[in-house]
């Protein structure tokens, strides 16, 4: 029901309902941008259903004066990809559970239980992994990296098949090889691109399966067998790979493998020297 009346607020702007609670707690902004505040109350809970109503619901664009390109969700199939503006429309948020594109109470819980389960699965995995997850922040690498590697391990990095399975409109394979499609672990461990850094690299690194699935699992296994220096290099090395990639990509820049590993052990003796010096 929460999550109802968040929607009737997204969609009847000049009920009093909505400008009552716009004056008084998102005087500046939409309400699924508006962040919890010190004078917010027990009603202000509408905010706990807004995760419903953004995983239920996408952006049809009209003349996009209220879509903002990174932060609103308006690409979640080919139809509204290829959509033309209409200047004379304004954007619409509809609802995506359902084929009338109509809010419901009942689909709503749907998306409810489905956001429960994918949180209660996430915290399960900490739980049961509670050591190997909480390695990576102690890992004597950059923040940045650190970061990385979280998102990496996660499954948190925009790949070609993360993309398609948001119903983005990308060719899934990877760019480098055109033989897989481009997962995490692919693009950090298994494409022949990402092999030939790795065949520069000494030590166990050398010895663990190119026939890996999931990246989280291989860090696991990682940090399970390779000293720390070892497991610090090895993250760094994942690291600079993904910046390789991105130059690729954005720059249309490709980077010699042992510039890239190079570059990568430069960095962490550079951190690790001022981190001593500290």
């Amino acid at each position: 029901m929460l999550a109802k009346q968040a929607w009737r607020l997204l969609h009847n702007e000049h009920s009093l309902f909505c400008r009552v609670y716009k004056a008084r707690y998102f005087p500046n902004c939409s309400f699924l941008m508006a962040e919890l505040g010190s004078n917010s109350s027990f009603v202000w809970s509408l905010l706990a259903a807004r995760d419903v109503v953004r995983e239920g619901s996408t952006w049809q664009i009209g003349d996009g004066s209220r879509i903002g390109v990174t932060t609103h969700k308006w690409l979640p199939n080919a139809l509204v990809f290829l959509h033309e503006p209409n200047t004379e429309m304004k954007d619409t948020l509809i609802w995506t559970e359902n084929k009338s594109k109509t809010f419901s109470v009942r689909t709503a819980y749907r998306v409810a239980l489905r956001l429960k389960s994918t949180a209660l699965a996430e915290h399960s995995s900490v739980r049961a992994h509670g050591v190997t997850w909480g390695k990576i922040w102690k890992l004597n690498v950059p923040p940045k990296v650190r970061t990385f590697l979280w998102r990496a391990c996660s499954n948190c990095l925009p790949m070609r098949d993360n993309l398609c399975r948001r119903k983005v409109q990308v060719e899934a394979t990877c760019e480098f090889c055109r033989q897989e499609l481009e997962t995490v672990a692919h693009v950090l461990w298994k494409c022949p691109f990402t092999r030939n850094v790795w065949a520069l690299v000494r030590g166990q690194v050398q010895k663990c399966s190119n026939d890996v699935v999931d990246f989280f699992l291989l860090f696991k296994h990682m940090q399970e067998t390779l000293e720390p220096s070892e497991l610090d290099r090895w993250a760094i090395m994942a690291w600079s790979i993904w910046n390789a990639q991105n130059r690729y990509y954005f720059r249309h820049v490709q980077s010699l493998p042992r510039w890239i590993m190079e570059s990568a052990v430069g960095l962490l003796t550079e951190y690790q020297y001022l981190v001593v010096a500290q």
